[in-house]
């Protein structure tokens, strides 16, 4: 359960600015480089926030930011999140549900600028504290932010806000995002990166091992439902393997 544009907290305690400390609320997910098609558009970049606590947040009071992409802010009101949830926050409501085929909780587009994908810098804070911050400005965040269609996707071992500061505990998009020909879990669990169903960085040649660093054969997905299997090689084999990637939700290929 989740909130926005009214306040309706769960069965549990609710914080305000005040209550919160850093780590509460956690920066788990980022689509830097959507892809373009005709339900889709530019504008469809989003950032996943986790309430990693036991209580309800109010978010009223916060403020959401993109430092080096133009210098986005966006004070939040009416917005909140319940304990264990996620809350997604989408560069254009209406692009986004366009393309996601589900509205996002809120929108931060407040100047017209997008993320820098040669790097940049996303967090939420008050005018005190930053409760969050994620730098993917450095060399070592190169390849995932390449990955055009593919979320940064936080492992779910290393949801934290100490943890996420390293670009080795994530990985790109796994999970197929209805029909947008994008991949990324917005509003739901993060998988870990080493599950064999993970998308490695795709460089476009190399093996296909389930490796987060390692990279993925062009295409080998080839009906787009996010799964691939070590034995690949290039071809969407997993498809009618019940004992692949068995928590996944198979696409036949014809």
């Amino acid at each position: 359960m989740l909130w926005v544009a009214f306040f309706t907290p769960d069965a549990h305690a609710v914080k305000t600015v005040d209550d919160l400390v850093p780590g509460d609320l956690v920066v788990s997910e980022i689509m830097i480089a959507p892809v373009v098609s005709p339900s889709c558009d530019a504008n469809t970049e989003y950032v996943e926030f986790h309430n990693t606590t036991g209580d309800d947040l109010n978010l009223d009071g916060l403020r959401f930011y993109d430092n080096l992409g133009g210098g986005i802010t966006n004070d939040l009101a009416n917005v909140g999140v319940v304990s264990g949830e996620w809350l997604v926050a989408a560069y254009l409501a209406t692009s986004f549900e366009a393309c996601y085929g589900f509205a996002p909780h809120f929108e931060y587009n407040s100047t017209g600028a997008h993320f820098a994908n040669a790097g940049d810098e996303v967090g939420i804070a008050d005018g005190l504290d930053t409760f969050d911050e994620v730098d993917f400005t450095g060399t070592d965040w190169a390849p995932l932010r390449n990955e055009t269609g593919r979320a940064l996707v936080l492992d779910d071992g290393h949801v934290n806000r100490v943890d996420n500061d390293d670009a080795a505990n994530w990985c790109s998009g796994q999970t197929a995002i209805g029909t947008s020909g994008m991949f990324g879990t917005p509003g739901a669990p993060n998988l870990s990166c080493d599950d064999d169903t993970a998308v490695p960085i795709d460089t476009g040649t190399g093996p296909d091992t389930a490796s987060p660093d390692t990279a993925v054969p062009v295409n080998c997905d080839v009906d787009n439902d996010g799964v691939f299997g070590p034995q690949c090689a290039g071809a969407d084999c997993n498809d009618g393997d019940a004992s692949i990637a068995p928590n996944k939700l198979e696409l036949p290929d014809g």
